[in-house]
């Protein structure tokens, strides 16, 4: 499975300029969010709600509800975060899985 870390853009929510580690879907079309480092977490919990807002997807009834849950730790992140190629520059290919900045 290829795995890259890229920094986002184009994707028109708050994560644009910030890097993600992204690994390949199995249908080789799309990328997958495997994980972010700890300075971009706000920025990922702001890309997620305006992503579940957008798309009518149900949160906490409030930004502020979702917001101490994500903190907190009770909302489950659905791991099904895709991006295509438009939306990310390649900064480096491969990542580790166990790195220490999570």
């Amino acid at each position: 499975m290829r795995k890259i870390i890229a920094k986002m853009k184009n994707t028109k929510t708050p994560i644009d300029g910030h890097e993600l580690y992204l690994y390949e879907s199995d249908t080789g079309f799309s990328w997958v969010v495997g994980s972010w480092k700890k300075n971009v977490d706000h920025h990922m919990m702001n890309t997620i709600w305006k992503e579940g807002f957008k798309s009518g997807i149900l949160f906490p009834d409030s930004y502020q509800e979702f917001k101490e849950a994500w903190e907190d730790g009770s909302y489950e992140i659905d791991g099904c975060r895709y991006y295509n190629e438009n939306e990310f520059d390649v900064v480096q290919e491969g990542w580790e899985e166990n790195m220490e900045d999570f």
